[in-house]
């Protein structure tokens, strides 16, 4: 009788121990990605509800679409931090010279109406508009000319205008922006990352940089384990202003002490 040896199990260890290095670095830097977003750095600026000297046909700007705040920062170093959850809609509309426009319309921390008509390329607008649904879970309006270019999949609700946004033009709403004065707000924390309400309303952790409609707002820094750090602003035109809200540590409470023990 001839007796097979049976093979030695231990010799697919190091396979296995490979296969499992690659899953957790690839796990890892998934979550990596999550943590940073969706960004895209070729997006164009074609108007809304703040003022730039950065021109309509600068690419040089970069848009951050995370699961909790969309930021958009111009060329000029400007930025704009909406809070997903205050979207009220999406909208894309492709011109005849194939240009592909991106509408996104807000409620500012004031609960004014707010808006942004931007441009991505060939290469990102279909991204872009997957990101923006991904993170607002609203439908996108479009036209049924523009259907055809639409990402499969995607949401979508019928649009009247070849644009998006109401179908202004960026001429038009760069004039409203205009119409509107605004100044700018940056603020840091001593400990960073604490959460920042401008006029009762959360708009994101420090360090924070926004545009405020111009007069009185009320600031308040808040970290758990500090006291609250608030501030009356004033606001101007154009102004640009920085708050440093140094916090001071809480002391926890005292613990009540237990009750004496029964002599006994």
């Amino acid at each position: 009788m001839t007796v097979t040896p049976m093979k030695n199990s231990t010799s697919c260890e190091p396979a296995r121990r490979h296969t499992f290095s690659v899953f957790l670095l690839f796990f890892a830097s998934a979550l990596s990605a999550y943590a940073q977003g969706n960004i895209f750095k070729h997006v164009r600026y074609n108007g809304g509800t703040f003022y730039t000297n950065v021109k309509p046909s600068d690419w040089h700007n970069q848009l951050t679409i995370t699961s909790d705040t969309i930021t958009f920062k111009l060329h000029d170093d400007q930025e704009i931090q909406i809070l997903s959850k205050l979207v009220t809609a999406l909208s894309y509309g492709e011109d005849a010279s194939h240009q592909y426009f991106i509408g996104i319309q807000y409620t500012s921390p004031k609960g004014e109406k707010a808006g942004l008509l931007l441009q991505g390329d060939k290469r990102n607008y279909r991204a872009i508009l997957e990101a923006l649904q991904s993170v607002t879970s609203l439908p996108i309006a479009v036209n049924e000319n523009n259907r055809a270019s639409m990402p499969l999949g995607l949401k979508t609700t019928p649009s009247a205008g070849d644009l998006p946004t109401g179908a202004k033009s960026a001429a038009q709403l760069e004039a409203e922006a205009k119409a509107t004065q605004y100044g700018n707000l940056t603020i840091t924390s001593d400990p960073q990352d604490a959460d920042v309400f401008v006029d009762g309303t959360y708009v994101g952790i420090t360090p924070a940089t926004m545009d405020l409609i111009v007069g009185m707002h009320s600031v308040r820094v808040s970290r758990r384990g500090y006291a609250d750090w608030s501030r009356e602003i004033n606001v101007l035109v154009r102004s640009k202003l920085s708050l440093a809200a140094i916090l001071d540590k809480q002391e926890p409470p005292p613990q009540p002490q237990p009750p004496p023990k029964p002599q006994g």
